[in-house]
């Protein structure tokens, strides 16, 4: 029952959202603003169907108290950013043997990124360090690579 109300308070925040959206439009763009109103509102309406169909499906959030927001954008970013340090691991020329990503805030933030890599030179980890802090965004003091011993 839980799960309705809160479906049933989003359907209803998003109308007036939209309803609001649509006095603040020129007069010039009022169809295309209200085609994509009421596109959005239908999604939304129609969003309990996804969790219907998609119950089966084995490492998705089941319950209404799982939210498919945490579990997607917690998880797709930790999996984006391993795979990007690992490319850039065989750009540099640097053995990246694991990585391990930490987020925050339900996957909104980056916590700390743990890397290990095969021994190699100063220079390329260097280049590999200073790759991950332009490539990616992430500050180096969140950073901590770690060198495996032969």
């Amino acid at each position: 029952m839980e799960s309705v109300r809160v479906w049933a308070r989003g359907v209803f925040l998003l109308a007036v959202f939209a309803s609001t959206v649509m006095l603040l439009v020129p007069k010039s763009v009022v169809r295309q603003a209200k085609f994509v109103s009421e596109l959005l509102i239908l999604l939304c309406v129609i969003a309990p169907l996804a969790g219907i169909l998609r119950s089966g499906t084995p490492g998705l959030p089941q319950t209404a108290t799982e939210t498919f927001a945490d579990f997607a954008l917690g998880e797709f970013y930790s999996n984006e950013t391993a795979r990007r340090i690992r490319e850039l691991g065989e750009t540099c020329g640097v053995g990246v043997k694991a990585v391990s990503v930490s987020t925050k805030d339900g996957g909104f933030s980056l916590d700390r990124v743990d890397v290990e890599v095969e021994p190699t030179s100063a220079d390329e980890l260097a280049a590999f360090r200073e790759a991950i802090e332009i490539y990616t965004g992430i500050p180096g003091e969140k950073v901590e690579i770690s060198i495996l011993g032969p």
